[in-house]
C-alpha cells in the first residue's frame, strides 16, 4: 500500500504541477514490464499462477521509484514555471 500511496499522491502533485507527459510514460513502461514482459515471462517458466498477481508489486515498484525520482530531481519545477507564462 505505501507503493501505491506514492505512486497515486506523487504522480498527481506532477501533474497538477503541470507535468502530464513524464507520470504518463512511467504508466505506460510500467504496463509494459509488469503487465505484458513479465507475465510471458512467468507464462513460459510454468510458475504458479501466484507469481502473476506478484506483477502487481511490480508495477507499482517500477511507478513508484520512477516518480519519486522526477518529484526529487525538481525537474518539474521547470514545467510548473513553463505553465504559468
Amino acid at each position: 500500500m505505501p507503493l501505491m500511496a506514492i505512486e497515486f499522491s506523487i504522480a498527481g502533485a506532477l501533474r497538477g504541477a503541470g507535468d502530464t507527459r513524464y507520470p504518463m510514460m512511467v504508466t505506460l513502461f510500467s504496463i509494459g514490464i509488469s503487465r505484458v514482459i513479465a507475465p510471458l515471462i512467468l507464462l513460459q517458466m510454468q510458475l504458479d499462477v501466484i507469481w502473476l498477481f506478484y506483477t502487481t508489486l511490480l508495477d507499482y515498484l517500477i511507478k513508484s521509484s520512477l516518480i519519486m525520482a522526477r518529484f526529487r530531481s525538481k525537474k518539474w519545477l521547470a514545467k510548473s514555471h513553463k505553465s504559468r507564462i
